[in-house]
């Protein structure tokens, strides 16, 4: 990736840009405003290309600049925080999976109760695969601050899905 290449720039959309869409939506709540902010991520990126130093892998620094870049956009926009949509992913990774019973256990309702920092913890470790360290990146806190957070969250979805669980028996 080159500062100024509009065929790496390609490339970097084509390699990264769903993920980021995807992050973003789950940060913001609207897709077109996720849209937006994601041109502005890459156009960061591709701006700042000759700077980065490869000490993260580029999915981590772009989602580094994209997480900035929501809470940018929430505060100009004055957007309200929509919990974020595991089916939106599922949808994306798995379309056939988009069918889901009503009698099942709601894990997107469990996951939409969880605390903000927590869910933002479990979503770049779980749902985008980056490793305690690259999620300590992106969210700028400590590692041991992001283990404790996935523990917090781990232990209350367990929690509440039990109680879903018996509720439904």
């Amino acid at each position: 990736m080159s500062g100024g290449d509009r065929a790496a720039l390609a490339t970097l959309y084509e390699r990264h840009g769903g993920l980021i869409l995807v992050y973003l939506i789950g940060r913001l709540g609207d897709r077109d405003l996720s849209e937006e902010v994601l041109q502005d991520v890459m156009l960061a990126a591709w701006r700042a290309a000759g700077a980065f130093r490869a000490e993260s892998k580029v999915l981590t620094w772009l989602l580094t600049i994209a997480h900035n870049r929501a809470i940018n956009a929430r505060r100009r926009k004055r957007v309200e925080h929509s919990e974020f949509n595991p089916g939106f992913i599922d949808a994306r990774m798995n379309p056939d999976r988009t069918d889901r019973s009503t009698d099942s256990i709601d894990i997107r309702k469990a996951v939409r109760r969880l605390p903000e920092d927590q869910r933002a913890a479990l979503e770049l470790v779980f749902f985008h695969g980056l490793s305690i360290n690259e999620t300590a990146e992106v969210l700028n806190a400590a590692a041991g601050t992001i283990k404790s957070r996935l523990h917090r969250a781990k232990a209350m979805l367990r929690e509440q899905l039990d109680f879903e669980v018996e509720s439904n028996d």
